[in-house]
């Protein structure tokens, strides 16, 4: 089947922890539509820091106890759709879908993603 109605998904490098950063996967619009593959990110990713403070104590100045090296937020970039990839042929639902991903992500990232491509 041809795919040339490729859409970008972008999916975790390390399943749950997205501070690891993003990868990329591209798969047939129109099955990602029937499969009800969801789009979980779409830009750049802002996450404030749970944990700006060095001591676990509520000190009237805060500022004193800020970390040396504190920011506010990360923020996680979607990469650059370029460069080296692989294809994997996988069986959902019954059908045969072609995924073409960044050639850094793993396996294990591809299938334990909210996907659910298994």
């Amino acid at each position: 089947m041809p795919t040339q109605n490729l859409t970008v998904y972008f999916i975790e490098k390390v399943p749950e922890d997205i501070l690891q950063g993003l990868g990329w996967v591209k798969m047939d619009y129109n099955i990602a539509q029937r499969l009800q593959i969801p789009v979980k990110y779409t830009e750049v990713i802002t996450i404030l820091n749970p944990e700006p403070y060095c001591c676990p104590i509520q000190p009237e100045d805060k500022l004193l106890w800020i970390k040396p090296n504190y920011q506010s937020h990360y923020y996680i970039h979607p990469p650059e759709i370029r460069g080296k990839n692989k294809k994997f042929l996988l069986h959902i639902k019954g059908e045969n879908i072609a995924l073409y991903t960044q050639y850094s992500l793993t396996t294990e990232a591809i299938v334990q993603n909210d996907y659910h491509f298994y």
